[in-house]
């Protein structure tokens, strides 16, 4: 994903907590994040810094994206 986001674009990976193995649908996921991290590119029209982040918790795992986006809504 970083690669089709040019030069424009920083993205950050973070991670926190103790990683663990857990269980999921791997290609529902990578579709989420996907478009997670396409709708974060495609609406900070002007480039800038992506964040996409895990966090492990005891009995969860958060994923967050987070872009420097316009507050402006159409």
């Amino acid at each position: 994903m970083g690669l089709s986001a040019g030069s424009n674009y920083t993205i950050t990976f973070i991670c926190k907590g103790i990683s663990r193995a857990i269980s999921l649908d791997q290609k529902l996921m990578h579709s989420i994040i996907s478009n997670l991290l396409s709708n974060a590119i495609k609406y900070s029209a002007n480039g800038g810094n992506i964040k996409f982040s895990l966090k492990f918790q005891a009995n969860n795992v958060i994923l967050t994206v987070q872009d420097e986006g316009s507050n402006n809504f159409l």
